[in-house]
């Protein structure tokens, strides 16, 4: 190889400066070159991560409010989930009342009728049995219907026809709500010697109850 010829001369000083010279400025061009692209890779960089870093501004500006409607929507739900179960407490409550009152009240009834209605006549049937005048066969009691509606309107203070009134409930609940006549019709007519009819209208609370929403 020619390399192994190589001795210990003397060397070219010129020509060897000229070499590294030309090196040297091929390493300096190459060095300004990466320089340069490396400044614009910078440049681009820096553009690209402005640019996400923004997104991300507005990201977690969208999230932090998104979280706020959440926070109050949950809320809300919580606050309504409340009040549900309170009107469902005052509904179960007011169903007992209901029930109890319903049930004091069948029993009133049941004494009214079995107490003081046939219990009377029985007593008085028996004393007319001893009577030649008035036996029981001659006595004719009045025998009547129902209470049945006698119109079937509900009427307010000004005689208008409702099914309901936004005025209720109130704290007065006679003032709210409308009238309604009921009637009972006679079967049969007493004659004498018999128990007389009772009244046959009367009237009785009706159209007490808010009007429904129609929702838009």
């Amino acid at each position: 190889n020619r390399w192994r010829k190589c001795t210990d001369a003397d060397s070219h000083c010129g020509v060897l400066r000229d070499l590294l010279s030309a090196q040297w400025a091929d390493f300096r061009d190459g060095l300004d070159g990466l320089t340069q692209e490396m400044a614009e890779s910078q440049t681009l960089l820096d553009a690209a991560m402005k640019s996400i870093n923004d997104e991300l501004t507005i990201i977690n500006d969208k999230k932090t409010k998104f979280m706020e409607v959440l926070s109050g929507t949950i809320s809300s739900i919580n606050a309504d989930t409340e009040e549900t179960n309170e009107k469902d407490e005052q509904k179960r409550s007011i169903i007992h009342e209901f029930d109890r009152t319903s049930a004091t009240y069948r029993e009133k009834i049941s004494d009214t009728l079995l107490t003081r209605i046939c219990a009377v006549k029985r007593v008085r049937n028996e004393i007319l049995s001893h009577s030649a005048l008035t036996p029981p066969a001659n006595v004719i009691d009045c025998d009547f219907s129902d209470w049945t509606s006698k119109t079937g309107e509900c009427l307010n203070m000004a005689g208008q026809a409702i099914t309901c009134d936004d005025g209720c409930p109130g704290r007065d609940p006679y003032k709210c709500g409308g009238r309604e006549t009921m009637q009972r019709d006679i079967v049969v007519r007493p004659n004498a010697h018999g128990m007389e009819c009772p009244r046959l209208e009367r009237q009785r609370r009706c159209g007490q109850k808010r009007c429904p929403v129609d929702c838009v």
